[in-house]
């Protein structure tokens, strides 16, 4: 199998001080509730934004919501820099999922300063990882809630990375950051009623 390494820097959206966008698809994945800043609008700013930065643009949860990303192509989630964007001791759990089945879960507890989070097997060969995230007081900076910041993610695709999203992809991952789910996948009778047949598209 031919696997293709990749880091995520997002350096290559097009933002400028006083900017920032919901990342859609980018990189090989697509990407919910998920958006970008430039930290040309950070600076000075004693946030988990400011310091998780390794370049220009950093992403994040910045709508304060359960949030995901997925690819058509498989891939292992090898490690990333995370930090709470507002808080001291907020939790963070991540989920992964291979064909809507939750396989692996990982839950840290961040401050305000970038730590590299490092991922087991039970985050390889998968299609989507959720987000979620509680607790914390607040911290320094100028804004508040349960934000998490995040650069640099290290990921291994198992083979090209993907150039578009697929339609079917992109409501199964939109089911992931809707939900809190568990190691027990979708939560809801519904949501297992649209699952099983977009799986099975999946699988054709």
């Amino acid at each position: 199998m031919t696997t293709t390494p990749e880091t995520i820097t997002f350096e290559t959206l097009p933002l400028v001080k006083g900017e920032d966008a919901d990342l859609g698809f980018y990189d090989g994945f697509t990407w919910n509730n998920f958006g970008a800043i430039s930290t040309r609008v950070l600076k000075g700013d004693a946030d988990g934004f400011d310091a998780v930065a390794h370049g220009h643009v950093v992403a994040g949860d910045l709508k304060g919501k359960p949030a995901s990303f997925s690819s058509t192509t498989d891939f292992s989630l090898k490690s990333g820099y995370f930090a709470a964007g507002w808080d001291t001791g907020l939790h963070v759990q991540f989920t992964a999922y291979k064909d809507g089945v939750a396989v692996g879960e990982k839950t840290v507890i961040l401050n305000q300063t970038s730590e590299l989070i490092k991922f087991n097997a039970k985050f390889d060969h998968i299609d989507t990882v959720s987000i979620r995230t509680w607790g914390g007081t607040q911290g320094t900076g100028n804004g508040s809630g349960k934000e998490f910041a995040v650069d640099n993610l290290k990921v291994v695709f198992d083979g090209a990375i993907p150039t578009s999203a697929s339609a079917i992809h992109n409501h199964v991952n939109a089911l992931a950051a809707a939900h809190e789910l568990g190691l027990h996948g979708f939560s809801t009778a519904s949501d297992l009623a649209i699952a099983h047949p977009l799986h099975d598209w999946i699988m054709l």
